[in-house]
């Protein structure tokens, strides 16, 4: 008789590699798990599965959920939930259990589900409808990025099928197909598809679909390549991430200053410099989003803006003191986007207006557009992230703590609570602290600006700082006209040197 363990316990890894090493030992017994009823680790000599207990038509039934090997813990609680929540509805598990351990479709038998499996989605139809709900859901960017993946040509040959005639084996296939323009877009392939077959999957839309199981769990992209120590690809890996250093953080304050770029650009780059946000957060500021107090101009940062919020479900606002570096061009911005014809609420609008079928008029500047001009300007090698890494640097060496930098670049901001006294009182406190690294680290940068301008004579010389941008932005041996990211425009904020 196998052994029950007394009570009943959360299973764990540490309990499956125990179990493991136990029937290895030729020793039996069973397992129960604390977090989901019915589930157990059966131990045998001949291996260790999973297995799920539940009545049906009044008769108690044990089925064999998959080897532990295999199946994590994750998993075989998905797989026994589901076998009982079929029991307790009268459904015979038996073909949704093949499914499971097979990756094959349930296949219908009688002429009643044959009908219904003949009205059930197409991977056209599922797609469809997935990227429609994730309009209510995501972000323009993330369903962008879905829609790519889901279109792509390796899946056109799925398009008239019923997904739920789709087997695991398949979709294995195709990544594996996929893998040969790149791992990495295998992967991100995977991903995608994954989330679409878990969302048809959901007991919400099971009849739609006719999927009850994630049969894509254990389908994986194939393996990247190892990289050795000291090769040139673990070399090329490590440089991804990159500091700048304080000559390339002084060099981008001083163009920003120079009045070469379109203001724009240069007022987005003062506010990405001195503030060290998420380029998206700046590129979509509204001129409500600022405010000014006592103490000088705040910037408050809605939770939808925010990718910390959205993670950790808060609502509370993410506020950033502004230094007076960055006041007058924030004023002359505000007053330009609240005039009565503004083109657009945002203060940075679009450069090129929207199609006649998009609401409003002008939307706000791309973010790529930022990371792009940062890309073109000569002695700066970084990108926006960049800029908050070397936020995050430099302020520790200023005598600032690890914690102190989140404040600002919003990693551990925004937790509500019901204690209004104590939020207001924590709020006061926080503040005071990001104006004094705000200030700190705005005479950081302004002294490598003015190193800056001392030690690079192209700085002071407009003409031949566009032909330089020019170049590196073209990668050309001849001079180009930059267009939109020099060409003055009317809207252009002013740009001077500090004196």
């Amino acid at each position: 008789m196998p052994r029950n363990q007394p009570g009943r316990r959360s299973i764990t890894a540490a309990t499956i590699k125990a179990a493991l090493k136990e029937s290895e030992l030729g020793l039996t017994a069973d397992r129960s798990d604390a977090e989901t009823p019915g589930l157990q680790l059966r131990i045998r000599p001949s291996g260790v599965r999973w297995s799920v207990r539940g009545r049906l038509s009044g008769r108690e039934i044990r089925y064999d959920l998959g080897p532990a090997i295999e199946v994590d813990i994750d998993e075989a609680r998905l797989r026994a939930r589901r076998v009982r929540e079929m029991m307790r509805q009268g459904q015979d598990p038996a073909s949704h259990i093949q499914s499971m351990l097979t990756g094959e479709p349930v296949q219908p038998k009688s002429a009643k589900a044959k009908q219904a499996a003949a009205e059930r989605w197409t991977f056209k139809e599922a797609r469809d409808a997935f990227l429609l709900w994730m309009q209510s859901t995501r972000r323009l960017a993330t369903i962008a990025d879905y829609r790519k993946k889901l279109h792509m040509s390796e899946f056109d040959e799925y398009l008239d099928r019923h997904i739920a005639t789709i087997s695991r084996a398949e979709i294995a296939a195709t990544i594996e197909t996929i893998s040969k323009r790149g791992i990495p877009t295998a992967e991100g392939a995977l991903r995608t598809v994954k989330s679409m077959w878990n969302w048809c999957a959901e007991p919400v839309r099971e009849e739609k679909s006719g999927l009850t199981v994630d049969l894509l769990r254990r389908v994986k992209a194939p393996e990247r390549p190892s990289i050795e120590a000291g090769s040139p690809e673990a070399a090329k890996k490590i440089q991804v991430q990159k500091l700048p250093t304080p000559e390339q953080l002084g060099t981008l304050v001083a163009i920003a200053r120079t009045g070469v770029l379109e203001g724009r650009i240069s007022a987005a780059i003062t506010l990405l410099m001195y503030t060290a946000q998420r380029r998206r957060a700046i590129v979509s500021a509204t001129a409500t989003d600022f405010f000014l107090t006592d103490g000088g101009w705040q910037w408050s940062m809605k939770p939808y803006f925010r990718k910390t919020a959205r993670k950790r479900k808060s609502q509370a606002d993410h506020v950033v003191p502004l230094v007076p570096e960055v006041s007058g061009t924030l004023e002359e911005l505000i007053d330009y986007a609240t005039r009565p014809k503004a083109p657009s609420r945002f203060i940075f609008p679009q450069f090129r207006r929207r199609s006649a079928n998009q609401p409003g008029r002008f939307g706000h500047m791309n973010e790529s557009t930022l990371t792009h001009a940062l890309a073109s300007l000569p002695g700066v090698d970084c990108s926006p992230h960049d800029i908050r890494r070397a936020f995050s640097t430099y302020i520790k060496q200023m005598g600032y703590l690890g914690k102190s930098s989140k404040l600002i670049l919003d990693h551990m901001e925004g937790s509500d609570g019901d204690d209004v006294d104590a939020q207001s009182y924590d709020y006061n406190v926080l503040l005071d602290e990001k104006k004094a690294m705000m200030r700190d680290w705005a005479a950081f940068l302004e002294k490598a600006c003015q190193a800056a301008f001392a030690a690079n004579p192209l700085l002071s010389d407009v003409e031949a700082l566009r032909e330089a941008i020019d170049r590196k932005r073209y990668k050309l041996d001849t001079v180009l006209d930059l267009g939109d990211l020099t060409r003055p425009s009317p809207s252009a904020v002013e740009q001077r040197p500090a004196a």
